[in-house]
């Protein structure tokens, strides 16, 4: 249902400008509300951290101005966020064991539902 889709990703991109400009309170939303999850929440400081200071969201001038939409991808940066991931052990496979098989962000995006 691309009219779903759509919402969520409305509701999605003001998540992501919360967190970006909060992300220690996000990081601390996030443990809370996902409990299931078991996250360690120095890990996602530490993620978050990555995240704002390595700009993997986009520059936060060109957020701010417009320039950059939420939801759009920088390939390059969800790459470096990715390799992040990978090499802190954070992807594991479908038996639990930790992999360090890194995703590869051109392959999983699209901004189809932006428009």
């Amino acid at each position: 249902d691309p009219k779903l889709v759509r919402a969520f990703v409305k509701a999605a991109k003001r998540g992501y400008e919360y967190a970006y400009e909060h992300p220690d309170e996000a990081s601390e939303i996030l443990v809370k509300e996902a409990k299931d999850a078991n996250l360690d929440i120095k890990f996602v400081k530490r993620s978050m951290k990555m995240i704002v200071d390595g700009q993997y969201w986009g520059n936060r001038a060109d957020i701010k101005s417009g320039k950059f939409v939420f939801g759009t991808t920088d390939v390059k940066g969800a790459q470096a966020y990715f390799n992040f991931l990978s090499k802190e052990g954070a992807y594991t496979d479908s038996k639990g064991k930790v992999t360090h098989k890194t995703p590869q962000a051109k392959e999983l995006s699209t901004d189809e539902f932006l428009k």
